[in-house]
């Protein structure tokens, strides 16, 4: 099946971009969709093509980026936060119909976890570590968040889009928009202390058999020894604790994939994805999903294949059909000829490409996205 190529477009384009820039890049491009983020946490981007000038920078607190129908959300007991930039326009509703006129099919993209942690009134929701300190991202165990899942997904039913993208639907596992600086010098030590042991976590494991307080004690012991002796075998000592694997990467991830099963059983979509970084470790593709693998802000070109090149190669005795999210233009690509080059050895594998940062880069980046599609579709 060829690949499907479409942009991501925010819905605050319909205020901050030039009036015609999706008919424009839907024309010069030739899409087939458009990837819009619906629901976000805190974003923040400067624009280098606005015609408000010289209000190049935009920020929202995040949120509903649509209006929300409360009835669907009285079950769950959370009131959704509509972003104020909104105001009391259905940007959505508008957007459904240009893009209608265009032949174009919508993809929805869901950050529940961003937006879930960007209020106080979930805050009960957030990670725990093993000090038993509060993380600031929500965690997917928790059944009040699936709650609130189910409640969006069906919010969003009546607007018919064609594919869901959760972002960042992980376990043990920061937002995309949250700049992590905690650790960031020991990825390890980082990645180990980001373990959750919330109540909904510690009940998993409880059910398992496993003793939720004797493995938090072993993160503790591990995480301190991997800081005060960086030397050390860390890899070795982590994979000789069986009890520490089971927990991180067996029963947990196990009954999140199963919840993720039955979320697609319920609410089936003809494409249905699940964003995560590229450099992400694992692969969590329950029934009904596909991997989305998406860039990082400030990827290089060459992590960028490294990452790719990594996945590929474990996914060979296994094929699976995924999905890639990359951006248009700098700092990963520096020249039209690298972008061109990523998409096309990409584009036999992957089932759909979305492409990012064309609303916030200079009109030269329409051009090789252009290139980039074009030579694709000939490969």
């Amino acid at each position: 099946m060829p690949a499907e190529f479409g942009i991501v477009y925010p819905l605050w384009n319909e205020v901050l971009a030039p009036r015609d820039l999706l008919e424009r890049v839907a024309g010069e491009v030739g899409l087939d969709h458009i990837t819009v983020p619906v629901i976000t946490g805190p974003w923040h981007e400067f624009r280098l093509v606005t015609p408000l000038e010289p209000e190049r920078s935009f920020a929202t607190e995040g949120g509903w980026h649509f209006p929300p129908v409360s009835e669907r959300y009285r079950p769950t007991g959370v009131i959704p936060r509509t972003a104020r930039w909104t105001g009391k326009r259905n940007h959505l509703a508008r957007l459904c119909e240009r893009a209608g006129a265009l032949s174009l099919r919508l993809v929805f993209r869901v950050d529940l976890r961003g937006a879930a942690c960007a209020s106080e009134q979930h805050a009960h929701l957030r990670m725990r570590d093993a000090w038993d300190d509060e993380l600031p991202w929500a965690c997917v165990a928790q059944a009040e968040l699936r709650e609130l899942l189910y409640a969006v997904l069906a919010d969003l039913a009546c607007y018919e889009p064609a594919g869901i993208e959760l972002a960042d639907w992980a376990l043990d596992t920061s937002t995309g928009q949250a700049h992590e600086t905690s650790l960031s010098w020991h990825a390890g030590a980082r990645r180990l202390a980001n373990t959750c042991f919330c109540p909904a976590c510690r009940q998993v494991a409880a059910h398992a058999g496993l003793d939720a307080d004797h493995i938090a004690r072993s993160v503790r012991v591990h995480t301190e020894r991997m800081l005060t002796h960086p030397e050390d075998d860390w890899r070795g000592m982590l994979a000789a604790d069986e009890l520490l694997k089971a927990y991180r990467h067996g029963v947990r991830p196990r009954e999140c994939a199963d919840w993720l099963t039955q979320l697609s059983a319920s609410h089936p979509q003809e494409r249905q994805y699940l964003l995560r970084p590229v450099t992400a470790n694992g692969d969590c593709t329950p029934a009904g999903w596909y991997p989305l693998l998406d860039t990082p802000a400030g990827t290089t070109h060459e992590e960028l294949e490294r990452g790719i090149l990594n996945r590929t190669e474990r996914w060979e005795e296994t094929p699976t059909v995924w999905g890639l999210s990359l951006p248009v233009w700098r700092p990963t690509f520096t020249d039209s000829a690298a972008l061109v080059r990523m998409v096309t050895q990409t584009a036999a594998a992957a089932r759909l490409f979305d492409l990012d940062g064309v609303s916030t880069a200079l009109p030269e980046a329409i051009t090789w996205l252009k290139q980039a599609v074009r030579f694709a579709r000939r490969g």
